[in-house]
């Protein structure tokens, strides 16, 4: 990912708390894959890789904005 930084702000449990802060940062995708889940994008400062995970929309993940 050339030039692109992001903070490691973990994400929102459900209950509200929080996890993984400092540790990683989780982005909500665009697509929904049901009513009640979407797509994330998940990084981690061990490898280059952008991972693709399934989670219930009640989890709290950062949204990054990009401009058209």
């Amino acid at each position: 990912l050339v030039g692109f930084s992001a903070l490691l702000a973990g994400y929102r449990y459900t209950n509200g708390s929080f996890y993984d802060l400092g540790s990683y940062p989780s982005f909500w995708s665009s697509s929904a894959s049901s009513s009640s889940d979407a797509w994330s994008r998940d990084l981690y400062t061990s490898d280059s890789a952008v991972y693709r995970y399934n989670y219930n929309k009640a989890f709290g993940f950062s949204v990054r904005c990009l401009r058209d």
